[in-house]
């Protein structure tokens, strides 16, 4: 995670941006003082979401809540 001055990445976010895409973390100081970080996108997040759009698709939920008559055991 590197620090830099707002003033640096106002003369260049293009620069910045493409090293966040490509994974790199930035802080961003504004008179010794952080005002932002930079981060990449947290694509397993978004993985999850689009998996879950997709069972909600073909998923059937039936009753969750009553008991079953298998007990659990756990390792």
């Amino acid at each position: 995670m590197e620090k830099i001055l707002v003033k640096q990445f106002t003369g260049n976010p293009e620069n910045f941006l493409k090293q966040v895409a490509a994974g790199k973390t930035f802080i961003i100081l504004d008179g010794g003082k952080i005002i932002a970080k930079l981060v990449p996108p947290d694509y397993s997040t978004i993985a999850a979401r689009e998996k879950l759009e997709q069972l909600q698709k073909t998923a059937v939920v039936g009753d969750v809540l009553s008991p079953i008559e298998t007990e659990f055991v756990s390792n």
